[in-house]
């Protein structure tokens, strides 16, 4: 068995400066393989998308085709809401209690450490 090249940090960067392919989370911090390197894919730039932890976790080796079917199969939602669905939820429940900007500002950056702590 051969040792895997690590994907050279200029690529990484060049991968993470989008939002996460899959629920749009702003913040990604994985480099995912579209074609599963499991399955046979390549380290090539064409195959490779930034994802959120939560999308790359569940998504394992499927390509996003089969992860899709997956996920309706369950009856889960498509796209998936990622860490990009729990940063909607905090912002519409803040907005939702009629709150102050202060507060808004408080719970966004709440948020942003339980983002943090789950890294």
């Amino acid at each position: 068995m051969t040792k895997r090249d690590r994907i050279p940090d200029s690529v990484r960067r060049d991968v993470l400066a989008a939002n996460c392919a899959y629920c749009g989370y702003p913040w990604p911090t994985e480099v995912d393989h579209v074609h599963p390197y499991s399955r046979g894919g390549s380290d090539d730039r064409s195959n490779l998308a930034p994802a959120c932890g939560t999308c790359n976790a569940e998504k394992l080796d499927f390509t996003p085709q089969e992860w899709r079917a997956w996920r309706e199969s369950e009856g889960k939602p498509w796209p998936p809401e990622g860490r990009a669905g729990i940063v909607r939820a905090a912002i519409q429940s803040v907005l939702d209690g009629g709150v102050t900007e202060e507060e808004l500002l408080a719970a966004v950056e709440q948020q942003a450490q339980r983002l943090r702590d789950a890294s």
